[in-house]
């Protein structure tokens, strides 16, 4: 029986297409564990202001850049937060950036563990310093493609990265280290957590309920769950689609679930278990989409 499912519905669009001007991709990377730390990423632009959301599953590299959102714009200086949230739509972690867009670019935000808590500019750093890098404050401008806004380095090469734990690997990214979780040097039913070492594998049962996410249809209608919330956000242009009554221009749909206390099963073999997340996505085209 189901008691309380909370459904995220993202609706992610496939950019500001069309117009003169040029293309920007923003890319993301980070050594937060995604779908433990985090379940989505939020991308925003400033002006002309857009939102594009993507989700964050276990097991997905996010050391290696993820393309997280791609938009046609004019020359000028743009505006960027990259923010990484969790099940329960709490702020982890954001990366402010400043982009400077004069041809097509390609621009990766580094969302790094060490700046989780801290506040630019800090204590005696100047006003301008409002991104985080490696734990200290540096110009928003900093970046892989304009590297000497990063101010003074935390690490020249991967080997300046000690990690505090052995089933980490550091890498030095943007003159800030990246902790790279490794789970094969943890033992069976063991994942690692950078910050702890080799701890318990996701909470018991998680695996199975980020399966059964996957399991569930589109044939529960949103008004047959009740005391749940479901929030929709539409973002860019793509061929009209329905579904269940709600109509909008996007290309993908990503349903991001949330269990309390007590939910049962829904259309797969074992329940999502409580405060834990997953993801379906379904495609323009899919045939179930």
């Amino acid at each position: 029986m189901l008691r309380c499912l909370a459904v995220v519905v993202l609706v992610v669009g496939s950019g500001c297409a069309g117009g003169n001007g040029h293309r920007l991709i923003v890319q993301a990377r980070t050594d937060l564990t995604p779908g433990v730390d985090f379940v989505t990423l939020r991308v925003r632009l400033d002006s002309p202001a857009s939102e594009d959301v993507v989700p964050a599953v276990v097991g997905q590299d996010f050391i290696t850049p993820v393309r997280v959102a791609e938009m046609d714009l004019p020359n000028g200086s743009y505006g960027l937060v990259v923010t990484a949230v969790d099940a329960t739509g709490r702020e982890v972690l954001s990366r402010r950036m400043r982009v400077e867009l004069r041809e097509d670019l390609a621009v990766t935000a580094t969302l790094y563990r060490s700046c989780e808590g801290v506040t630019c500019p800090l204590e005696g750093d100047a006003e301008s310093l409002t991104a985080c890098v490696g734990g200290r404050c540096v110009d928003p401008g900093c970046s892989d493609v304009m590297p000497e806004l990063c101010g003074a380095s935390e690490c020249n090469a991967d080997s300046d990265c000690a990690s505090a734990v052995a089933c980490a690997v550091g890498v030095c990214v943007e003159g800030g280290c990246l902790f790279a979780a490794d789970d094969d040097a943890c033992g069976a039913g063991e994942r690692c957590a950078p910050t702890m070492g080799c701890v318990g594998g996701v909470d018991a049962g998680m695996d199975a309920g980020m399966d059964a996410a996957f399991d569930v249809g589109t044939d529960v209608p949103v008004d047959a769950r009740p005391s749940c919330a479901t929030e929709v956000m539409l973002s860019a242009s793509a061929p009209q689609r329905e579904m269940g009554g709600f109509s909008g221009a996007f290309s993908s749909l990503v349903v991001v679930l949330t269990a309390d206390t007590g939910l049962n099963e829904i259309g797969a073999d074992e329940p999502l278990p409580s405060g834990h997340t997953g993801t379906r996505e379904f495609r323009a085209g899919d045939e179930d989409f």
